[in-house]
């Protein structure tokens, strides 16, 4: 644990660079799939998060709140508000008042709540943040807040809310999509979360699944190995251990991770939908 606490400290203090996976994604997902089976060292994964961290320049952004003045009354909506206005003060300032009437784990909540809803490119790393602070039981939350205003405001590509008719959706029917695989699957896992704000979350997360994915695939083919249905989320940690470094990239990590957390929310439901999706990308990227 203490590995992983280092590593990610280390990697809120780094730049963010627009189309490249922040550092904050990598430890996540390591840690996350370390934790199938601690026994497993997975060592490999380990060096490659002191190497891609490397790679990253320092950011100059001080993950500090300042002390202001505090209204007589504050509330979520006027951190919404200073959000969309991307008013890096006023958006501190309001995520400061709040921090001394609410929750810390609360007020990212929200910042996931707000990403969803205005389909911002900053969702993946907040949500990153977010299962960090939970495994490091809130240590710093007040940084962790900061770097990600800080990732909301200067995100432009936001949009405009806009809700759809919220269908049912079937997940049997998922058309495989080589492009937004690791952040249907991130989404999927999402809605088995225990969440205070779970309610706006889901209904963000099933709106954006309708929006961006296509659920209109009949192939009814299943392909799942045998030690796959046996290990289950087992059979992840042992393949990646087996992999070389070099071979490692970031993307892999954050796919295996997004197949590991489906497979944890399915619970057996839509295990096979899953094995069958991993299958097909292992086969596209020449795994096998």
């Amino acid at each position: 644990k203490s590995k992983f606490d280092e590593l990610y400290f280390k990697a809120l203090s780094c730049e963010v660079v627009p189309d490249k996976i922040h550092p904050v994604r990598v430890i996540q997902s390591v840690k996350s799939i370390v934790g199938i089976n601690p026994e497993l060292p997975l060592v490999n994964l380990m060096s490659f998060c002191t190497s891609y961290i490397d790679k990253f320049k320092t950011s100059t952004i001080d993950l500090k709140f300042k002390t202001v003045e505090s209204p007589e009354v504050i509330t979520f909506a006027d951190l919404e508000v200073a959000l969309k206005s991307r008013s890096a003060d006023r958006s501190l300032n309001a995520a400061y008042n709040l921090s001394k009437v609410s929750d810390g784990r609360h007020i990212l909540e929200f910042l996931i709540e707000f990403s969803l809803k205005y389909k911002s490119a900053s969702f993946p790393n907040i949500w990153s943040v977010y299962k960090m602070m939970l495994f490091l039981k809130g240590k710093d939350i007040e940084k962790n807040i900061l770097f990600c205003i800080h990732l909301v405001i200067n995100d432009s590509s936001r949009t405009s809310l806009r809700i759809n008719k919220l269908l049912d959706i079937d997940f049997e029917k998922y058309q495989y999509d080589k492009n937004n695989l690791d952040l249907f699957f991130i989404y999927y896992s999402i809605l088995d979360e225990d969440l205070v704000r779970i309610g706006n979350i889901a209904k963000y997360i099933k709106n954006n699944l309708l929006d961006s994915f296509s659920f209109k695939n009949n192939d009814a083919r299943v392909n799942i190995t045998n030690s796959q249905q046996s290990l289950g989320r087992l059979w992840i940690s042992q393949y990646l251990e087996k992999m070389n470094i070099e071979n490692l990239n970031a993307n892999i990590i954050i796919a295996f991770e997004s197949f590991r957390a489906a497979l944890k929310s399915s619970n057996g439901i839509y295990d096979k939908m899953i094995w069958t999706n991993l299958n097909k990308y292992l086969n596209q990227n020449d795994f096998r």
